[in-house]
C-alpha cells in the first residue's frame, strides 16, 4: 500500500454525488402523514385524531 492517493479514485469521488435531482426524500414527510391522517396538532403539538 502506498501513502499517495489514487488518482483514478479521486476523480471518482469528485463525479460522485455531483447530481442534486437525486437527493430528495424517499419516503413523505412524517408531519405531512399525520396531518392527513388526524388532523393539524394540537398546541402540545400532537396528533389525537379529533381534528376533521
Amino acid at each position: 500500500m502506498t501513502d499517495e492517493p489514487d488518482p483514478q479514485s479521486e476523480a471518482h469521488l469528485v463525479v460522485t454525488g455531483v447530481d442534486t435531482r437525486d437527493w430528495g426524500p424517499t419516503e413523505p414527510d412524517e408531519e405531512d402523514v399525520l396531518r392527513e391522517l388526524y388532523g393539524e396538532p394540537d398546541p402540545d403539538g400532537i396528533y389525537r385524531g379529533e381534528g376533521q
